[in-house]
């Protein structure tokens, strides 16, 4: 169950109602009650003419008698904290409109918005991974965006993120996260193996596998968050793995030498440690090395812990040097009404200004292009810079959400035994052959 106390759920005007606030609780339960199979993806719907988008009900506050703007986010505390402050300054100089904000974990947010669009009470802005972008738009649960966005703004954004957004001839977001996952590392325990990750080679990756795993017995060599699983792509994609589109699409290892350490990882990742617990083995040693986003580094990373972009330094065909990039993006619902005043909204919380504050403060990577160059990060040749310059993304696919759940699933099945050939066959008969390779 989401809370939805005022910690996570805040009204930007006073007098709300207790019967109000009662009946919205109810009907969040009614929405995260209700089952769902992911796999079951829907075939994509003909893309209707934005015209046909603006049908939505208006929604009134019944103590103020001023249209409600809901929005719906989801980001760590200290992120959603800045949100609400943002949020609370522009109240204060747009008195026209009731606005609720929410925070829904990263991981209930896919059930939650797929359940609420299904009932038609979806909030009239959404933050979407954009993973499952293609699929709410082809759905119809989203009206294009192309009209919030000048000239300017599409410019400044990260061509990448913005291409993750346009489809079918439409912009179905406005990029608001671009976060690279990285490789961290406890920097006095691989000083003291000359273990420093200046390249990543597939010699260095032998390297520590071997030097990591006949270390101590309650260290961790090398750890990936097993529910999160771009964590276990970018590793593989790291490793000189890949998944080869041909006639029989497999999921392929450069060196099977690899099999231990990644399996090894995955069990680790499975252990059922909370993200708390993960920070603080890696700020004092226990952790090696481990799969993370950049964002969460820097939230949470010490001063004994390094990092750098997880990329292939043996792979010289161009644009495949760069790790992988999680992204989301601002999306409108079909259905509201509000248009102009969700793009006020979205311009004021999303200004470039507003997104590299959140960049300074390490609570969130934004897509915009400003906040990655020089001089604002430390060199031309800045790690985080180059981290998006050569980033990774999947192209657009409406069940993407089905094949990451087929490989979560798979991965758990690795991490209690199963053999990695044999979770390699499973996984190739599952994943979609027009998956392109990575």
């Amino acid at each position: 169950m989401i809370d939805l106390s005022l910690s996570e759920r805040t009204d930007f005007m006073p007098g709300r109602k207790v019967a109000i606030l009662l009946a919205m609780l109810f009907l969040t339960s009614i929405l995260l009650s209700r089952s769902l199979d992911r796999a079951q993806i829907a075939k994509p719907a003909e893309v209707r003419a934005p015209a046909e988008f603006f049908s939505g009900e208006d929604r009134q506050d019944e103590a103020s008698g001023l249209q409600v703007l809901r929005i719906t986010v989801s980001l760590p505390p200290e992120a959603f904290r800045k949100l609400q402050d943002t949020t609370n300054q522009y109240s204060n100089e747009h008195k026209s409109i009731y606005i609720e904000l929410e925070n829904v974990p990263e991981e209930q947010s896919y059930d939650y918005l797929k359940s609420a669009a299904e009932l038609g009470d979806t909030p009239d802005i959404m933050m979407v991974n954009h993973e499952v972008l293609q699929e709410f738009a082809s759905l119809g649960f989203l009206q294009p965006v192309d009209t919030l966005l000048t000239n300017e703004a599409k410019a400044a954004r990260l061509d990448i993120m913005m291409d993750q957004v346009r489809w079918n001839g439409y912009l179905w977001g406005i990029p608001v996260e671009a976060d690279p996952y990285v490789l961290a590392w406890h920097k006095p325990s691989l000083e003291q193996l000359k273990l420093q990750p200046s390249v990543l080679t597939k010699e260095w990756w032998l390297r520590a596998d071997t030097l990591l795993r006949n270390g101590a017995s309650d260290t961790i060599p090398l750890y990936i968050q097993s529910s999160d699983p771009y964590a276990f792509i970018s590793l593989i994609w790291a490793l000189g793995g890949s998944w080869q589109e041909n006639e029989i699409n497999k999921l392929t290892f450069e060196d099977s030498r690899f099999y231990g350490g990644v399996t090894a990882a995955v069990q680790q990742g499975l252990a059922g440690y909370s993200d708390n617990e993960v920070w603080e083995f890696i700020n004092l040693g226990k952790i090696k090395l481990m799969v993370t986003r950049l964002s969460d580094l820097k939230r949470n990373g010490g001063a004994d812990v390094g990092y750098r972009s997880l990329g292939r330094s043996n792979v010289t065909r161009s644009g495949s040097l760069g790790g992988w990039i999680y992204g989301s993006s601002f999306a409108l619902s079909a259905n509201t009404k509000l248009v102009e005043e969700a793009r006020k909204w979205i311009n004021a919380v999303g200004a470039e200004s507003i997104l590299a504050e959140y960049m300074d403060e390490g609570l969130l990577m934004p897509a915009v292009k400003s906040a990655w160059t020089f001089p604002r990060i430390a060199s031309p040749n800045d790690k985080d810079g180059q981290a998006l310059r050569q980033g990774r993304v999947f192209e657009h696919q409406p069940d993407m959400k089905r094949k990451l759940d087929f490989l979560l699933l798979h991965l758990k099945k690795l991490g209690s035994g199963t053999p990695m050939e044999e979770f390699i066959i499973g996984l190739n008969q599952e994943w979609s052959p027009s998956q392109p390779h990575f």
